[in-house]
């Protein structure tokens, strides 16, 4: 059974809807928030590695990967995303309602600023080794979770979307 999209008249599979009957955040956005806060989300997968006992070679790529340059400023706000993720229940405060009606652009500015902190490590020279190539494809999936932030009507309708207060 489908539903009908409150806010645009869309159809929508009732998996893809939350327990408040509002539309749920898709997997493509859980992916696209939980890798524009990697440098945020990195380390507690670091100290989970490392408790699981994954060898030292996996746990120095990850380190590798992990710098607190330019990178953290993406992370700011996909954070505040994932935080919102949370967040998002019928008795959330006015000021959760606000920013999530500003998650699309969260997204966005997250994934402009990746691109802008990947550029800045490729302008700083030097030889091209594995860290150019993974840097060269974070610029490309950034560039991809622009297109999808930009274009997609489920990431514009889950974002127009909130459970509503419950009755007094």
């Amino acid at each position: 059974m489908q539903h009908i999209h409150t806010h645009t008249g869309r159809l929508y599979a009732d998996s893809a809807y939350d327990n408040y009957f509002s539309l749920k955040p898709s997997l493509t956005l859980w992916l696209a928030v939980l890798f524009l806060s990697r440098e945020i989300t990195l380390p507690l997968i670091m100290g989970a590695a490392r408790i699981a006992g994954v060898n030292d070679a996996a746990s120095s790529l990850i380190r590798e990967l992990w710098s607190l340059d330019f990178s953290m400023a993406p992370a700011l706000p996909a954070a505040a995303l994932l935080y919102l993720f949370i967040r998002r229940v019928p008795s959330a405060s006015r000021l959760v309602r606000w920013a999530w009606s500003w998650g699309k652009m969260l997204l966005a500015i997250a994934a402009i600023l990746d691109v802008a902190a990947s550029a800045a490590k490729l302008t700083r020279g030097g030889d091209i080794d594995d860290l150019t190539v993974i840097t060269c494809m974070t610029i490309g999936i950034d560039l991809a979770i622009i297109c999808y932030a930009s274009k997609s009507q489920r990431v514009r309708d889950t974002f127009a979307d909130f459970p509503m207060t419950a009755a007094p």
